[in-house]
């Protein structure tokens, strides 16, 4: 039987699945780095798999489509500094920290 980390995760790889998809810079993210920001939030405790898997789809993948894009513009030779891209990250995540919470 998969854990409910186990069950988050499948959920957040098949919306960045989907997000990856639909960037037009998508193919350059590596899908690893986009959904391993959720894994450190459950790991740091900043949210439960509970709160992850309350989300509606809609709000993750908006997230997830976030990272993919900063992912892109890092890998994509962007001028932001990895500060600025730092940056993008937190604010997509802290979004959704603020919805959970």
């Amino acid at each position: 039987m998969c854990s409910l980390k186990d069950k988050v995760m499948r959920r957040i790889s098949k919306l960045a699945d989907i997000a990856i998809q639909n960037d037009p810079f998508g193919e350059d993210v590596d899908k690893a780095e986009v959904v391993a920001p959720f894994s450190e939030l459950m790991k740091n405790e900043v949210l439960t798999a509970d709160e992850i898997l309350s989300l509606p789809d809609e709000d993750l993948l908006r997230r997830l489509a976030g990272i993919v894009a900063a992912e892109a513009f890092a890998y994509g030779g962007s001028l932001l500094t990895a500060e600025q891209l730092d940056m993008i990250e937190e604010s997509a995540l802290g979004k959704i920290r603020g919805r959970a919470g």
